[in-house]
């Protein structure tokens, strides 16, 4: 609750996780983001806000003039600067964007790796895959999830492609009021993309240069990490 009191929003409302892109990987965040509010706050049985998180290559310039009672932003590292890398040396933003994910009950954004973020932690994913004003294939957000990198996850079926805005909408309901659903498909994508949910990755990724360094063959050194993880 005081997490959301934070972020201005009602701890009564779900709360739906929006992760902006960057501009040239999603142009229509800032269109999407009205026409989502809006449609929210028309649909019946539904209580919701969304909490905003800018990326660190997005900019809140672009988002002048979004503006919603059930709406809040967050932009982690704002203090270090407007956009940019730098924000990623702000100390909490990791902790940040837990705390975000383990409190927001959907996950929205374009083809970002935050899709396994929430998978991480056992929320539904929805995926941005449509455009508000028709664009050619090459430009189009549907092209992400043809692209080598992102087929595991779209494959997985442990999140949920809305290819266009009234399917996206629908998705976000439905998970709203079943959360559950594809839970079993993200306990899966988890173990297949994230290794081990185990907060011990900084401590196995050290130790394996350290065993390198050592003289040790790669090989050696992860079979001698596998053993060690397991005690």
């Amino acid at each position: 609750e005081q997490f959301l009191r934070d972020h201005g929003l009602d701890p009564a409302r779900k709360t739906i996780l929006y992760a902006t892109s960057t501009p040239e990987i999603n142009p229509e965040d800032p269109q999407v983001l009205r026409r989502l509010v809006t449609a929210l706050d028309q649909a019946p049985n539904t209580s919701a806000q969304i909490l905003v998180r800018i990326h660190p290559l997005d900019s809140m310039v672009r988002y002048r003039g979004v503006s919603h009672p059930h709406l809040a932003f967050q932009v982690p590292g704002a203090y270090l600067a407007n956009s940019g890398d730098r924000r990623l040396l702000d100390p909490d933003f990791l902790v940040e964007m837990r705390d975000t994910l383990l409190h927001c009950d959907v996950v929205v954004n374009t083809a970002s790796t935050i899709s396994l973020d929430g998978v991480a932690m056992d929320k539904p994913v929805i995926a941005i895959a449509f455009d508000l004003e028709p664009r050619h294939y090459n430009r189009s957000a549907s092209r992400y999830y043809d692209l080598a990198h992102y087929r595991p996850v779209v494959d997985s079926g442990a999140t949920k492609i809305g290819r266009t805005f009234e399917e996206c909408l629908a998705l976000i309901i439905r998970y709203l009021n079943t959360p559950e659903l594809e839970s079993r498909e993200r306990a899966s994508l988890r173990e297949t993309m994230c290794y081990k949910v185990d907060g011990r990755s900084s401590w196995r990724v050290t130790e394996l240069i350290l065993g390198v360094l050592d003289g040790h063959a790669l090989a050696t050194t992860y079979s001698r990490l596998e053993h060690l993880s397991r005690r």
